[in-house]
């Protein structure tokens, strides 16, 4: 038996037992990891500019009239606050030059694509304050007349409306006396890129000129301006039907994202101007606001080196403008 003994141990060495495997070794990603990664690639390669023409919910036809104009009320209510305490320009060069077209143009604005109108009538009272005599007219292809005679009441003769529909691509004359001034707030970037060239030659037939207010496309506002929007509309939200403010929260983040990835850019818009015939004579100037978190936590945030929240573009002749 010894002998037996001593002629197997050989096997076992020949032979060593096998050590079970376990994936240990092997390198796995949880699911929040996942999407921690997944945000970042996108942060990093967003390029700032329009990259879709997906749509939304509450603005292009899918939401009924009911929860669109709580939607524009919502907006009303962030304009305000944005606007209150001067975030929406803080230098104050988008106001100056409003003022300097209007000044040398004896023009007045009009609003395109109004919705409730409020952003075209906050700029009328920053005009007022200054001493302008400025007014404008409201308009859109699907008039909220209710809202606009609301504003109209309140604004001592300055806001008044179209009643029709209105198409921004091609302005009625009689709504556009020489040197008007036509503006449109959180809607270019409903249209598509050739609706939006139709609308930029109708201003250069016209010789007018167009100042666009929008998201500015970048990979922070992606979240930031839900953020704006969830912290200035709670009031307005929780006054509407409560189906609405069950289902606004869900709509308006889909939308608000919607929003910044359709948003157009300074080179976006360029490019959409080049080759319009007499667009030789006109020229883009680009403002922006505050940063979402400089609205949100004061001045001092914008140390921080946030983006900005709005982007502004005015599209004027070059008597007025600047390369």
């Amino acid at each position: 038996e010894g002998w037996l003994a001593h002629r197997r141990s050989p096997s076992a060495h020949l032979n060593p037992p096998t050590t079970p495997t376990t994936d240990s070794c092997k390198p796995t990603m949880t699911p929040r990891q996942l999407i921690v990664l997944g945000v970042a690639a996108i942060w990093a390669a967003y390029p700032n500019r329009r990259v879709c023409g997906y749509m939304e919910f509450a603005t292009d036809g899918w939401a009924s009239d009911e929860m669109a104009n709580t939607l524009q009320l919502l907006l009303e209510a962030t304009w305000s606050s944005i606007f209150s305490v001067g975030a929406h320009d803080p230098k104050g060069e988008v106001l100056d030059a409003i003022g300097s077209y209007l000044d040398k143009k004896n023009g007045s604005l009009l609003e395109l694509a109004a919705g409730s109108g409020k952003a075209a009538t906050l700029w009328v009272d920053e005009l007022t304050q200054r001493g302008s005599t400025a007014k404008v007219v409201l308009t859109d292809l699907q008039p909220n007349v209710p809202a606009w005679q609301r504003l109209s009441s309140q604004s001592g003769g300055r806001v008044s409306f179209a009643p029709d529909p209105v198409d921004a691509t091609r302005v009625p004359g009689h709504l556009r006396p020489e040197g008007t001034l036509r503006m449109i707030h959180l809607a270019l970037h409903h249209f598509t890129p050739a609706l939006v060239r139709e609308m930029l030659a109708d201003v250069v037939r016209s010789g007018d000129a167009l100042l666009v207010g929008d998201c500015a496309p970048s990979a922070q506002n992606l979240v930031m301006l839900n953020v704006v929007g969830a912290a200035t509309q709670g009031p307005v939200l929780w006054s509407r039907p409560l189906h609405h403010a069950l289902l606004m929260p869900l709509v308006g983040t889909h939308d608000g994202v919607v929003s910044v990835l359709r948003s157009y850019s300074p080179t976006d818009l360029e490019e959409l101007t080049a080759g319009l015939p007499g667009s030789d004579g006109y020229a883009w100037q680009f403002f922006h606001s505050r940063s979402a978190l400089s609205i949100l936590l004061g001045p001092a945030a914008e140390r921080l080196g946030a983006a900005p929240l709005l982007q502004w573009s005015l599209f004027a002749p070059l008597a007025t403008g600047t390369h």
